[in-house]
């Protein structure tokens, strides 16, 4: 439906900036019967509706098709008035004898053409051949008779021969007016709008899903490192504390010797226990001796067990 393909002459696309499209324009997205599905796009001739959809004659396919199978060439003097365009087809030679016309019945949606019938004249060799091509290949020309009728999707192709012009008109089956369209078309035109804003908000509410939820990620990674870190330390701690917590048994022993009540250690031991010491050699005579000390230690606690020996040990 939209006339922007570079190798198209026939429409002024500065149209398009006098109308512009109030739906993201795209030209394999045309205005038509299918709106919004895209055009299949291909170089060649497609079996396909040729109103509300002329998707053979956007892509240049018809002309392609006349010039390789029918032999004939474009006229360079094309007719074009405000809702129609004729194309005329014939012999490299410009001979009459075959030749094709075929002139597009348009209007104006948004400032795009869009191709409402076709009416095709022309030798009657050539009809004949070209309603076969489009419709049926297996059909023949011998039972092509006069009236006759073939559809594709939505279009209504009659055959027929007035006053021994042979011709084929193609109408829309299911518009009867250009009103009857737009009608349509701004309903499809305007869900497409709205399925496509809503795809937009979809698309960005997934992608503001997705970033809050690695933001989510990495917090709770943090959290669960810093949680790690903190498990590790306890236990470390709980460790240490449970070691220190245990009973520590330490043997020493310390000589000494005493006279009357002064006693002077060889090897000294702590003030509490020299005290300890002490008392307990309050009743000694005097001489030398030795002390055997067992501590049992837990944390900043500690027990005593001191046996007291005479020694011969001089020092």
């Amino acid at each position: 439906m939209k006339k922007l393909l570079c190798f198209l002459l026939l429409i002024p696309t500065f149209l398009i900036a006098q109308n512009k499209p109030d739906w993201e324009y795209d030209f394999n997205r045309p205005i038509g019967a299918f709106f919004p599905n895209y055009f299949p796009m291909t170089n060649k001739y497609m079996p396909a509706q040729n109103t509300y959809y002329e998707y053979n004659w956007v892509s240049n396919n018809m002309q392609n098709l006349i010039h390789s199978y029918f032999k004939l060439h474009r006229n360079s003097n094309d007719i074009n008035g405000d809702d129609y365009i004729i194309n005329t087809y014939k012999t490299t030679a410009g001979s009459a004898i075959d030749n094709l016309k075929i002139k597009y019945n348009l209007f104006q949606v948004y400032g795009l053409y869009v191709v409402s019938s076709l009416e095709v004249t022309g030798s009657k060799v050539q009809v004949i051949k070209l309603f076969i091509y489009l419709y049926n290949n297996e059909l023949q020309s011998a039972n092509l008779k006069n009236g006759f009728i073939k559809t594709m999707a939505q279009d209504v192709a009659i055959y027929s021969i007035v006053n021994g012009v042979a011709s084929i008109k193609i109408t829309n089956g299911v518009y009867k007016n250009s009103t009857q369209f737009k009608t349509d078309f701004e309903k499809r035109k305007e869900k497409f709008k709205t399925d496509l804003m809503l795809a937009k908000l979809e698309d960005e509410q997934r992608k503001l899903d997705y970033e809050a939820d690695i933001k989510k990620r990495k917090a709770q990674y943090t959290a669960d490192s810093i949680a790690r870190k903190q498990e590790t330390i306890k236990v470390h701690l709980d460790w240490a504390n449970e070691e220190a917590s245990k009973p520590k048994e330490s043997i020493n022993v310390f000589y000494f010797k005493k006279s009357g009540k002064k006693i002077a250690f060889k090897n000294q031991p702590s003030e509490d226990l020299e005290k300890l010491i002490i008392e307990k050699t309050s009743d000694s005579k005097n001489g030398t001796y030795s002390a055997y000390v067992k501590t049992i230690a837990v944390l900043e606690n500690k027990s005593y067990t001191i046996k007291i020996n005479p020694t011969d040990k001089t020092f």
